[in-house]
C-alpha cells in the first residue's frame, strides 16, 4: 500500500476499505456530506471523539499521523 500522506487521504482508504460512502459518513457524524471533500488538515477534537465512538476498529494513531495499521486487531468492525 502506498503511503498516505493526509487525515483526509487515510479516511478516504479507510472508508473505501469499508465500503462507507462519504454521505453515508456525513450522515454518521452529523456533518454535511461534502465534508470529507472539504477537510483540511486534521479533524477537530470533537470529531475525532465521534470518528472513534462510531468507528472502534479504526487505529486513530494511523489516520491522525499515519503510524501502525489501519485496523486495531481484535476491535472488531461496526460497519
Amino acid at each position: 500500500m502506498e503511503k498516505l500522506d493526509t487525515v483526509k487521504e487515510r479516511l478516504l482508504e479507510y472508508l473505501k476499505a469499508n465500503r462507507i460512502t462519504q454521505a453515508e459518513f456525513g450522515r454518521m457524524m452529523g456533518v454535511s456530506t461534502a465534508y470529507v471533500s472539504t477537510m483540511r488538515e486534521s479533524l477537530s477534537l470533537d470529531m475525532q471523539k465521534k470518528v472513534k465512538a462510531a468507528f472502534p476498529d479504526l487505529n486513530m494513531q494511523w489516520l491522525l499521523f499515519g503510524e501502525g495499521d489501519m485496523i486495531i486487531k481484535g476491535a472488531g468492525n461496526c460497519t
